[in-house]
């Protein structure tokens, strides 16, 4: 092993390794095959094999940074500076400090209420204060908001859909009247 690369410690069940570019591999049949994560709640996440045999799901980021750093001190999280899991971008911060920033920034977004017709009822300048008229949690507020979920207390959404839907910049009523039409448009067809 080099600088660049190096054995993940722990006990598990193969032998696993990461580079400093993000990457884990695992040695199958004296080869080393990329072991390949997907996108999960909190970041990108893989699953490892540990001495028992039992499959458990990691953060991709913070095997890579305990690879090279040791292991996370208690009351820390991995943070990545620039959505990658290359270990130059990975730092530990206070969870204390890594909460405050991030529940700032999503409770500073306006949201909205949506009824069955997907049409904005009510608006609120924050998760708090929509909260608060609802009587549901702000994480609950930012949690609906974030998952897109039609099943949730309440249909909310953040007032910018450009955080939700397509990615482009649209406000919520063109976005809706876009929808619209497109369903007209579909009815045409069928009824044709």
């Amino acid at each position: 092993m080099t600088d660049f690369e190096r054995l993940v410690p722990g006990d598990w069940g193969f032998e696993y390794k990461a580079n400093r570019n993000g990457q884990i591999f695992r040695l199958h049949k004296n080869q080393w095959i990329e072991v390949k994560g997907y996108k999960a709640r909190k970041g990108y996440a893989l699953k490892l094999k540990e001495a028992n045999g039992k499959l458990r799901e990691y953060q991709k980021r913070r095997v890579v940074y305990e690879t090279f750093n040791g292991k996370v001190p208690d009351g820390f999280v991995i943070v990545s500076i620039s959505d990658s899991n290359r270990l130059s971008s990975l730092r530990a911060v206070r969870k204390s400090e890594f909460v405050i920033k991030t529940a700032t920034k999503a409770n500073q977004k306006p949201v909205v209420l949506i009824d069955e017709e997907e049409m904005i009822v009510n608006s609120w300048p924050s998760a708090s204060a929509a909260g608060r008229d609802l009587h549901v949690t702000p994480s609950g507020i930012q949690y609906i908001c974030n998952t897109k979920t039609k099943d949730g207390a309440v249909m909310v959404a953040w007032e910018n859909m450009s955080d939700l839907l397509l990615g482009d910049t649209f406000e919520y009523e063109k976005k809706r009247a876009l929808r619209l039409k497109e369903k007209r448009e579909r009815r045409v067809q069928d009824g044709e």
